[in-house]
């Protein structure tokens, strides 16, 4: 099976320019930019370091989209349940084909995922990194498939993701 490929045509969704993301870890970045959460499940590449304190991680020619930095975090734990904080950093997939070959990466290399749904205007799937910072991978169906609720919004649900369904998109389509 093919690896995941990097996502050469990376966007925010819709018309909003989403600035890079900081993650704070409590591992050095000469050891945790190889890891398989950014690069070998969802197709970043390392794109640069600050000495032994941060690697940049980008999809495709961007200096980066994820900055992984131990600044003020090394030797630190996650934040526990139940506190505030940053829930989740959601990337969204251009083509369900580049998400069902990151769901497929996941598998081969038994990636974890903490979750699946179908929210009636995307498909996502929930997974931690190496330090159990939130990350959610996601593909938009069309916006004129987007179920309108009766104030004029988004009716978003969330009910389960058929991953069979998603493993079936071949990774040739767009």
């Amino acid at each position: 099976m093919a690896q995941h490929p990097i996502l050469t045509n990376w966007c925010p969704p819709g018309s909003i320019r989403a600035p890079p993301s900081a993650t704070c870890t409590s591992r050095s970045p000469t050891s945790i930019a190889p890891r398989p959460s950014y690069q070998g499940v969802l197709g970043f590449a390392l794109t640069g370091r600050l000495g032994d304190q941060t690697a940049f991680v980008a999809a495709g020619d961007y200096h980066h989209h994820i900055g992984l930095d131990r600044w003020k975090s090394r030797g630190g734990s996650p934040p526990p349940p139940g506190t505030t904080g940053l829930y989740h950093v959601a990337i969204r997939y251009p083509p369900r084909a580049a998400l069902a070959g990151a769901l497929r990466a996941m598998i081969e290399r038994r990636y974890p995922m903490c979750g699946a749904a179908d929210h009636a205007v995307s498909e996502a799937i929930y997974l931690r990194d190496f330090d159990g910072n939130g990350i959610e991978i996601y593909w938009d169906w069309p916006r004129d498939a987007w179920p309108v609720a009766a104030d004029g919004g988004c009716a978003m649900v969330v009910e389960p993701l058929d991953l069979g369904d998603l493993l079936a998109v071949d990774e040739d389509t767009s």
